[in-house]
């Protein structure tokens, strides 16, 4: 069962999830103690923002390996030796991975299960918002395929390599400390996603659509003719994917053994200085930028909770969304007879589509739950 959906559905409000969020919760820093020394993390979106800034938390908890996956690998290079510095026992490495190709997201996929011995960790951060229409070289809008479909497909391709937990560590930890779960060196893989609690807020998509992702690739549906969403329209659609992101964790926690690997979902809140939004008008970065400096966090801030989800966290979280460091519930419709219908369906439309260019079906059925 899907932790989150084992909660009952709560009824929110973007003011209500903006005061709850911003103004009511205090952020929370990772546990004292906490310790990640032995251990290994992939982190997607790291070369700035919160990804740059979840690397370097995750760092400071003594990570002895950081692989960084990146659009730019130059970039990803200055970020790097920055953080070499500060961190020098580390071993620190810039992978390419672009999200807008599915050959790209197999490659890094497939490198990851090749070099390295034992992926204790995994944070998918990658996503991106603009106002254009644009379809990638694999058929699908960007913002779905970055977002979603290749987000999925990296998910569903590191399974196999999170739940290898290999004897072979140097790992000199307290194994029985139970206040930090990251530091049992038997215990299952971590896969953390990033979603927001926006999700919670903004229409479900519709439910008589079918199949749904062709329906959100098409954009003669969408009357868009010149190519062009408007900032609003973006926002709306950034936001759809998110609430799709939900849907792939709850059939991942119905799906996977959390004694394999515990997958969750996490909401930073409103951050400063993430990237977002990079690809935004200028007028509407203005006033992004002026309502984040007013009520944000601090990326410090947001990276903790990142870090609460991926190393703090245990299997209470599987399945589950995490919202201002605590379990949360999905979607109100996602609780309805039709809702659970369109999670089933986007979920069988998601393994089919992602199966023609990987082998997702095999990489799920190493980890499957007994009887699923």
């Amino acid at each position: 069962m899907s932790a989150s959906l084992a909660l009952p559905p709560a009824k929110v409000s973007p003011l209500s999830v903006l005061i709850q969020t911003q103004i009511r919760t205090k952020p929370r820093p990772p546990p004292p103690g906490t310790s990640l020394a032995g251990k290994t993390a992939v982190v997607t979106g790291s070369s700035g923002g919160l990804g740059r800034a979840a690397s370097e938390q995750l760092l400071a908890l003594g990570l002895s390996r950081l692989i960084m996956g990146v659009r730019d690998s130059a970039r990803g290079e200055r970020v790097a030796a920055a953080l070499r510095a500060k961190h020098p026992k580390a071993r620190i490495d810039v992978w390419t991975i672009e999200q807008e190709s599915f050959a790209s997201v197999r490659a890094f996929a497939a490198r990851c299960a090749e070099e390295i011995d034992r992926l204790d960790m995994a944070i998918l951060n990658a996503a991106f918002a603009t106002p254009q229409w644009t379809v990638t070289a694999d058929g699908h809008e960007a913002m779905l395929q970055v977002n979603y479909l290749s987000t999925a497909l990296l998910a569903l391709l590191l399974l196999p390599v999170l739940s290898k937990r290999s004897s072979n560590n140097n790992n000199n930890n307290n194994n029985n400390n139970n206040n930090n779960p990251a530091a049992d060196e038997n215990g299952p893989g971590r896969l953390t996603i990033v979603g927001s609690n926006l999700s919670l807020t903004y229409p479900f998509p519709p439910t008589d659509a079918d199949p749904l992702l062709s329906y959100l690739s098409n954009a003669s549906i969408h009357n868009m003719p010149k190519g062009s969403f408007g900032v609003v329209a973006a926002q709306h659609r950034q936001v759809t994917t998110k609430i799709l992101l939900l849907m792939l964790v709850q059939k991942l926690g119905e799906q996977v053994d959390p004694d394999r690997v515990v997958v969750n979902t996490v909401d930073p809140g409103m951050v400063k200085g993430t990237e977002v939004g990079r690809r935004l008008p200028w007028l509407a970065k203005v006033f992004v930028g002026v309502a984040f400096g007013l009520l944000a966090r601090s990326l410090e801030q947001g990276a903790w909770t990142y870090v609460d989800a991926v190393a703090v966290k245990g299997k209470e979280s599987h399945g589950g969304f995490l919202v201002n460091w605590e379990l949360h519930s999905f979607h109100r419709a996602m609780y309805t007879p039709e809702g659970r219908a369109t999670t089933e369906r986007v979920w069988r439309e998601t393994v089919g589509e992602l199966k023609k260019v990987a082998d997702v079906e095999g990489a799920l059925e190493g980890v499957r739950r007994r009887g699923v």
